[in-house]
């Protein structure tokens, strides 16, 4: 089999309540799992359990516990993002991961076109190349143009989510990542939109970016997950 792209061997995280009398609750114990190309693991469980801490662990977002190892595949050589340098971390997320969050965070004022054009721009394609390929994944998200000279803030939810998903995506476009990580990609999208999102996914996973989800939809969890992992419940300490 080939190498993983993923390898969390293992990853503890927990969280101290200061307003609680120190009170610490271990969201996360000894999880182990390993990610290979073309794969998408399915990250199953209550709300609440865990599964956005596992993908914000990989981007740096949270610090994982002590003991913690999350080996990334990136390029001929491995970097295990749990004891990364924060330069090391970012590096890692600018050439080796795609990362799909729940939110939009964007620069106010700043365009739908331009923001999903600046990825691009950032993989080598010059303006002409880049207005070009943001347009088509605008159209294949279904995003009227219209929409494209506005700033996304005052869209509605779903199409806030399919700009997010737009801007994540874009460079992989260009050179697809090996790791694709997926917090609720399609929470607010309807069924037509929800296809279009599934297969820009399964055409990176195609090839060979290795997908890790935390999906409440049944219907993209069934469409892109070849895997499942379910986490366990919280655990008091």
């Amino acid at each position: 089999m080939a190498t993983p792209v993923l390898e969390v061997a293992p990853l503890n995280k927990q969280f101290v309540l200061h307003a609680q009398g120190e009170r610490q609750i271990r969201v996360l114990d000894g999880l182990q799992f390993a990610l290979h190309p073309g794969e998408c693991l399915s990250l199953q469980s209550p709300s609440g359990s865990g599964k956005s801490t596992v993908l914000r662990c990989i981007t740096g977002n949270y610090l994982p516990g002590p003991g913690s190892h999350i080996w990334l595949a990136a390029g001929a050589s491995r970097v295990d993002l749990a004891q990364a340098s924060p330069e090391g971390i970012l590096g890692a997320r600018r050439q080796h991961i795609a990362h799909v969050s729940q939110f939009l965070h964007v620069i106010p004022r700043v365009s739908c076109l331009r923001l999903v054009m600046t990825p691009l721009l950032a993989e080598g394609l010059d303006e002409s190349r880049a207005t070009r390929a943001a347009g088509e994944l605008l159209e294949a998200l279904h995003l009227p143009e219209r929409l494209w000279p506005l700033a996304p803030r005052t869209f509605s939810g779903g199409e806030q989510q399919r700009v997010n998903i737009a801007v994540a995506l874009a460079a992989s476009q260009v050179r697809p990542r090996p790791l694709v990580l997926l917090d609720e990609p399609t929470a607010s999208l309807d069924a037509k939109n929800r296809s279009a999102v599934v297969a820009l996914l399964k055409a990176l996973q195609a090839q060979g970016s290795a997908l890790l989800g935390a999906f409440h939809d049944e219907d993209t969890h069934l469409a892109l997950s070849t895997r499942t992992l379910t986490l366990e419940e919280h655990i008091d300490s």
